[in-house]
């Protein structure tokens, strides 16, 4: 009876097989409904389901702290039409002689966060969020570095076509720098206000030129970072002068900016420069 007694209260192989295919169907079941509420755009969520909201929510801040993470940054080819591009000249950095920068730097949580407040729920994430963020913050380095402000016409800012398949949607992106362009106006330029430095003749010792014409009625209110700026009509030139820039990528990405005609050289050949020494404006 014992013998008896204990086999009967085993499972059967029925029994074991029954209760495996409900497991199956109960995991199954759960990866299918929790891989539907990671894919739930918030928009689409009932107010109700809170959980829902907070799962997606989730997503799209691990996508943007790893773009902060990844330290992403922007920079821009500013150019005017009559007398060139303009590239600021910086003499305070420990670790390089005077060289020359485009306008630009590391873009910002905050500029992410400004890019996540203006961007529809669904393009909080990606590629869209990331040029965003990147036309924010290369606008804030603008007006940090020069006093030109275009922050609020983001518009003026167009991604720079690095390579020649324009379908990739970061095809300005190279090794994590995104690069745009901007036409610039003589509105942009302020002449009042906080000290503007005015734009003179190149020195001889920068040789970067030939004759040095009449320099443009044009100022900028630079940072501390930058001791004075020139504007370069032949964009090949101004390669060259931005080999020290960033490891030398943005004028890597300069040069495939000319080859795709994405950058031109001025209409007009004069090379000039702003210094701080004889060009400063009293306030007002």
């Amino acid at each position: 009876h014992g013998r008896i007694d204990a086999h009967l209260s085993m499972p059967t192989t029925n029994h074991k097989r029954t209760v495996f295919v409900s497991l199956a169907i109960t995991v199954i079941t759960y990866s299918v409904v929790h891989f539907q509420l990671l894919h739930l755009s918030p928009s689409t969520v009932p107010v109700t389901s809170g959980i829902k909201y907070q799962q997606s929510s989730s997503i799209m801040a691990v996508r943007y702290q790893d773009y902060v993470k990844a330290d992403y940054r922007a920079f821009l080819f500013a150019t005017h039409p009559t007398y060139g591009m303009l590239l600021l000249h910086c003499t305070r950095k420990k670790k390089k002689p005077p060289h020359f920068q485009a306008p630009g730097g590391h873009i910002d949580k905050e500029d992410f966060q400004d890019a996540i407040s203006r961007t529809p729920e669904n393009s909080k994430e990606g590629p869209a969020l990331l040029m965003l963020a990147c036309k924010i913050g290369a606008a804030r380095e603008l007006y940090e570095e020069t006093g030109i402000d275009i922050r609020a016409a983001l518009d003026r800012l167009q991604p720079v076509r690095l390579r020649e398949n324009s379908d990739e949607s970061l095809f300005c992106e190279l090794k994590k720098r995104l690069f745009f362009k901007l036409c610039l106006e003589d509105s942009d330029f302020g002449t009042t206000g906080i000290e503007s430095m005015k734009a003179k003749p190149l020195p001889p010792m920068l040789k970067l030129s030939h004759e040095h014409a009449k320099p443009p009625p044009l100022m900028l209110k630079l940072s501390h970072e930058h001791q004075g700026f020139i504007f370069e009509p032949d964009a090949t030139k101004s390669v060259d002068l931005l080999v020290e820039h960033s490891g030398g990528k943005v004028s890597k990405a300069l040069r495939k900016a000319i080859k795709q005609d994405e950058i031109k050289s001025a209409e007009n050949r004069l090379d000039v420069m702003g210094t701080a020494e004889d060009s400063k404006i009293p306030s007002g």
